[in-house]
């Protein structure tokens, strides 16, 4: 990226960033593992690529200057971590993402989920309907 002339956006809306997921999915853990451990490690990795990408250069706070923007959900994160309430959060996040201007006028433009978990890619995971996830249909997952 650093030869490159591109930028992207990252959203910064605290209920697309997940702070507080993003910090548990450091944290010790004690409870029964209801996933592999490999999710685990996967989660905090789809968390760091999350994380260089907010502090690279290439980076504009400017929306307009974007040629395309990154949703910064931690799904891997969510899910392994928030077994029980992970759909809802993950609905949540991608409702907030649905309402956006940004997302109403480019959705093709939108990076909306980082996720090395295979897991995740059933739609079952996202607790949204086949319409809502129709949404996604120009977007990159």
């Amino acid at each position: 990226l650093e030869s490159s002339t591109v930028r992207y956006y990252v959203y910064d809306d605290e209920k697309l960033v997940l702070s507080g997921i993003r910090a548990e999915a450091y944290a010790p853990r004690n409870e029964k593992r209801i996933w592999g451990e490999r999710f685990f490690d996967y989660a905090r990795g789809e968390i760091r690529w999350i994380e260089a990408l907010e502090g690279h250069p290439q980076r504009t706070r400017d929306p307009c200057e974007a040629d395309f923007f990154v949703v910064p959900i931690p799904v891997g994160a969510v899910m392994v971590r928030r077994t029980g309430r992970g759909r809802k959060l993950l609905r949540d996040a991608y409702e907030t993402l649905f309402k956006s201007t940004f997302f109403q006028q480019y959705p093709e433009r939108h990076v909306v989920a980082f996720s090395t978990t295979e897991r995740m890619f059933g739609w079952d995971f996202w607790g949204m309907s086949d319409e809502e996830m129709k949404k996604f249909r120009s977007s990159l997952v």
